[in-house]
């Protein structure tokens, strides 16, 4: 590998740095094919040509990311792919893909609160598109990343509330989480919120609420 003079080297950075703040792509485009010679992360060198083409505007920075956060992932450089995904979604939040990409990241930090927050960000993203199996999806990822029952909640009741705004509802997805509501509600002795809960449910399905009744009864 080529090694570059320290001087050299800080002058080149410096150089790559005026360059893109002038907007010469193409001579920046060359001092980083320079740097790249010398920097010993394949990882970092794509996530600086991302980089450097981000702030030309140029749409293949967003592969040169997705490559940069896959070669840290490889090389279990979990914090550094994180840091590169979020950079993604903060560029566009609508990317599922982003999203589901960082709670696996996270999981495998075992960071669950970003886990938990990404769940939702997740979930309400899918919602406005209210396409049932696909939010099922994501409302099972809440059991696969062991979230808590505490934590899972509002996602829980949101989905059943979403299922029973549809016109032909899947009733045993629909009575699988109507009744993990009521669970959570006994198991914490939340009598209130259960029965704000189940007056809801009865004002949208009678024959769900009888059912609950029987259930909570057991």
């Amino acid at each position: 590998m080529k090694q570059i003079p320290s001087d050299k080297y800080s002058l080149a950075w410096f150089t790559l740095a005026e360059c893109v703040s002038r907007g010469e792509k193409v001579r920046a485009l060359s001092l980083y094919r320079l740097l790249a010679h010398s920097i010993e992360d394949s990882a970092f060198t794509v996530q600086l040509k991302g980089d450097i083409l981000l702030a030309f505007k140029d749409d293949q920075a967003v592969d040169l990311y997705q490559e940069a956060a896959d070669l840290y992932s490889s090389q279990e450089r979990f914090l550094e792919a994180v840091g590169v995904y979020e950079h993604l979604l903060f560029l566009d939040p609508t990317q599922q893909r982003y999203i589901k990409r960082l709670i696996k990241l996270y999981k495998k930090l075992d960071i669950q609160f970003k886990v938990i927050s990404h769940l939702y960000s997740l979930y309400d993203l899918v919602a406005c598109g209210a396409e049932t199996d696909k939010l099922c999806e994501v409302v099972e990822l809440f059991e696969e990343n062991q979230v808590r029952a505490k934590d899972s909640l509002k996602a829980y009741q949101d989905f059943v509330f979403f299922l029973l705004d549809q016109k032909e509802p899947d009733h045993e997805v629909l009575t699988i989480y109507a009744q993990k509501v009521v669970d959570w509600f006994v198991e914490s002795n939340n009598n209130k919120a259960l029965q704000k809960y189940l007056s809801r449910v009865e004002l949208l399905d009678e024959d769900l609420h009888l059912q609950l009744n029987d259930y909570r009864g057991k």
